[in-house]
C-alpha cells in the first residue's frame, strides 16, 4: 500500500527536501534505507557521515564485535573484513558491499557512499572539486 501523499504545505520549510526524499525513496523501495542514513546523519553531527571514508564507517559499526563475528555475518574471508577496515582495498564490488551492509547493519548506500568518497569520486563538503586526469585540446582555427 502507497503512502500518503504529504501535505507539503503543512510540512515546516526545514524539512520539505527530507520529505521529499522519504516520498522518492518510497517509489523505489528503498525508503528504509535512506531514512536510516537520514537518521544517522543526524545523529552524527552535520559533517559526520559525509565525510567520513568507508574504513572508519567499518570500524564504528563494527564496535563491540570481533572480526570473525563480523565475517560469519558477512559470509565474507576474514582477510577482506581486514583490508576493507584498513583502507587498503581499492576496490569493492557491489555483491562485497551488499554481504558487508548486511553484516555490518549499515545502509547500503552509506557504504556506496562512503567508498566513493575513499576512492576520491566524492570530494568532502566545501572542498575544491578533483581535477581531472587529461587535458582538453583546443583547435585553433
Amino acid at each position: 500500500m502507497p503512502s500518503p501523499t504529504p501535505d507539503f504545505d503543512q510540512i515546516p520549510e526545514a524539512d520539505i527536501p527530507r520529505a521529499m526524499l522519504l516520498e522518492l525513496a518510497a517509489e523505489f523501495g528503498i525508503r528504509d534505507d535512506v531514512a536510516a542514513v537520514l537518521k544517522a546523519k543526524e545523529a552524527a553531527g552535520g559533517y559526520g557521515l559525509r565525510t567520513m571514508t568507508l574504513a572508519r564507517v567499518l570500524r564504528i559499526a563494527r564496535a563491540g564485535r570481533g572480526r570473525k563475528q563480523v565475517s560469519d555475518a558477512c559470509t565474507l574471508a576474514p582477510s577482506i573484513i581486514s583490508a576493507q577496515e584498513r583502507g587498503d582495498s581499492k576496490n569493492l564490488r557491489m555483491d562485497t558491499a551488499l554481504k558487508m551492509s548486511r553484516g555490518y547493519r549499515v545502509p547500503f548506500i552509506l557504504l556506496i557512499c562512503a567508498a566513493m568518497r575513499q576512492y576520491g569520486f566524492l570530494p568532502a563538503p566545501g572542498a575544491k572539486p578533483t581535477p581531472r586526469n587529461r587535458t582538453r585540446v583546443r583547435k585553433s582555427g
